[in-house]
């Protein structure tokens, strides 16, 4: 069969010239509310106020961030315990998961359909909140940083890929490290991880998000605020500026000024957002291939 190569047909040039327009429509309607909320977030209240949202900053001003930073609000409090439950929690998550789904991939392991059976169970039903809170609060992690990490520990969706993952690797890879003599753990640890960038790549993605943005969790189980995460301050801050301004010190702010609320709002967004912005694009080449490989039957 010999392949005509020439020019491309009006048909594939306007289909092509329709797919980077829509793409380019996406791309612009991500960034610029991005642009909008980081510009926001430097440009003085009442310029904010008189002006609204505009792209770029007019008559920058840090008020905000000073603000947060230096009146006594937790906010370097939450960011560190979001640090804490997301580095321990990813990792703790990111083992469990692994080993997990690797136990699932062995077909002839016992009741391997049985046990898988029963992960999948839980991703459509559950013993509910209260249930689980009685459950937490016997152990005696209920309103600590471990219920934040034992609550997202497994997620069975992810497991799921992960499990499929391991199924599209060559099984005879198992098979020579069995004939080495290298146990189950050797031959996961030295065989099989390091086969699996991509997709662990992708897990950190998965599981470094859910944490980060985990907010339920909290509300849910914890009351002490000294193990508050940040997008607990972040959802309580916006849905009471006022009151939790005021609470927190807000007269104590020069009277040349007014408490930059707007600003606030935006600024705790751009805490929220940086660091995701920020490591995405070293993991987003893992990324695409990870998702596409683990989404291969096993």
């Amino acid at each position: 069969m010999v392949l005509r190569l020439g020019r491309r047909s009006l048909g594939e040039r306007v289909f092509d010239a329709f797919n980077v327009g829509i793409l380019l429509l996406m791309t612009i309607s991500f960034i610029i509310p991005i642009l909008i909320t980081y510009s926001s977030s430097i440009t003085n209240e009442v310029v904010l106020l008189k002006e609204g949202y505009q792209i770029l900053p007019r008559d920058v001003s840090f008020a905000a961030y000073k603000f947060l930073f230096r009146s006594n609000n937790n906010v370097m409090t939450t960011i560190g315990n979001s640090l804490v439950i997301t580095l321990v929690g990813t990792s703790f998550s990111i083992l469990v998961t692994t080993m997990l789904a690797y136990g699932l991939s062995i077909r002839d392991l016992p009741f391997n359909r049985a046990l898988t059976l029963f992960v999948v169970f839980t991703m459509y039903f559950s013993g509910g909140i209260i249930p689980s809170y009685i459950v937490y609060k016997g152990y005696g992690i209920s309103n600590s940083l471990i219920v934040q990490f034992v609550i997202n520990m497994v997620n069975p969706f992810f497991m799921i890929i992960m499990r499929n993952y391991y199924a599209s690797l060559p099984h005879d890879i198992v098979e020579s490290g069995r004939i080495d003599g290298a146990n189950e753990f050797r031959i996961f640890s030295s065989i099989i991880l390091p086969l699996c960038k991509p997709m662990l790549a992708s897990l950190v993605i998965f599981y470094g998000v859910l944490y980060w943005n985990d907010w339920t969790t909290f509300t849910f189980y914890c009351s002490s605020t000294s193990v508050m995460p940040m997008p607990v301050l972040m959802q309580r801050m916006m849905r009471f500026a006022d009151e939790i301004l005021v609470a927190t010190g807000a007269g104590s702010i020069p009277a040349m000024g007014i408490v930059p609320r707007e600003g606030i709002k935006m600024s705790l967004v751009v805490i929220i957002t940086l660091p995701i912005i920020v490591c995405y694009p070293f993991l987003q080449k893992y990324f695409v291939k990870g998702m596409t490989l683990g989404a291969v039957k096993g």
